[in-house]
C-alpha cells in the first residue's frame, strides 16, 4: 500500500512538473495581466478626487497638463488604454509625491469627460492635495 501511495504522489508529481515551462509562464503572465491590470484601474474605484465635465477629453487633458505645469508637477508617464481611451498621467510634485490621474470619455458621448485623481499608495500626494488640484482644474474649465 505504501508503494502504491509512493507510485501515485510520484506520477501526480510528475504531471505537476510535465506541465511545460511555456504553460506556466503564460499563466504567470495572466495572473501579471490581471494585476497590473488591477493596479492601472483599479484605483478608479475609489479617487481621492473626481468630476465630470461637459468638455472633450482633450480639453480636460489640456487644463490638466496645464494645472500640474503651474504647480511645478513632472510629468512622469503617459498612457492611453486602447480598451476605453482612457488617458492616463502619472505625476511627480517636487518633494517627491506621485498622483495618478486618468481622464476618459463619458460612455456614449465623446464631448463629455470624467477625471479620477488619486495619490499613488506609499509616496504618493494626500487626499486634500488631489482635491485641490481637481479645484484648479475645475476653475480651467469652467
Amino acid at each position: 500500500m505504501n508503494k502504491l501511495k509512493l507510485v501515485l504522489c510520484a506520477a501526480g508529481l510528475s504531471v505537476l512538473v510535465g506541465c511545460s515551462n511555456t504553460q506556466m509562464a503564460v499563466t504567470g503572465l495572466s495572473l501579471a495581466g490581471a494585476a497590473i491590470g488591477y493596479i492601472a484601474y483599479g484605483w478608479m474605484k475609489n479617487p481621492d478626487a473626481s468630476n465630470a465635465y461637459e468638455k472633450t477629453p482633450n480639453e480636460v487633458i489640456q487644463a490638466t497638463n496645464d494645472t500640474l505645469k503651474e504647480n511645478k508637477y513632472t510629468i512622469v508617464k503617459t498612457e492611453t488604454s486602447n480598451k476605453d481611451n482612457t488617458y492616463l498621467i502619472e505625476a511627480e510634485n517636487a518633494r517627491g509625491q506621485k498622483v495618478d490621474i486618468a481622464i476618459s470619455p463619458v460612455e456614449d458621448n465623446s464631448n463629455q469627460a470624467k477625471i479620477y485623481i488619486k495619490g499613488t499608495s506609499f509616496d504618493g500626494v494626500s487626499k486634500a492635495q488631489s482635491q485641490i488640484l481637481l479645484n484648479q482644474i475645475n476653475k480651467k474649465l469652467v
